[in-house]
């Protein structure tokens, strides 16, 4: 590589890896019975564009199961078989390989937010 060549991902250029997408699919067996929501490339690449970006923002959506990324509501419930969908249309869903990419990026998002941790729901205050 030479030296001015740099790894960058702009807006429209980000990695497609179509075997490595693959893989993930099937040596991950939740993303088998993955069929809720409508198949879209669209999404897809815009959540791949989201992930590659240090801008993202993250807010809590209009309820549990629901955030906005970067203003998009997205479902965050029922990892992975039916996570990171768009709330339009009935729930617009990217690739699967996506989907678990995605996840594992809003978590470490959600902890560099939050770098106490996870709390549980009861602690013992003895």
């Amino acid at each position: 590589m030479q030296k001015d060549e740099v790894m960058n991902h702009t807006e429209a250029d980000v990695p497609r890896t179509p075997l490595l997408d693959f893989l993930i699919a099937i040596f991950h067996p939740s993303t088998w019975i993955q069929c809720n929501g409508v198949f879209s490339p669209e999404w897809d690449d815009e959540l791949r564009k989201i992930i590659a970006s240090d801008t993202a923002t993250i807010e809590k959506g209009p309820s549990d199961c629901k955030v906005k990324i970067n203003g998009y509501e997205v479902w965050i419930a029922n990892h992975p078989y039916a996570s990171m969908q768009l709330q339009i249309m009935g729930g617009l869903r990217p690739r699967r390989a996506t989907i678990l990419r995605a996840y594992a990026w809003l978590v470490r998002m959600q902890f560099k937010s939050n770098p106490g941790g996870l709390r549980t729901a009861h602690t013992s205050e003895e």
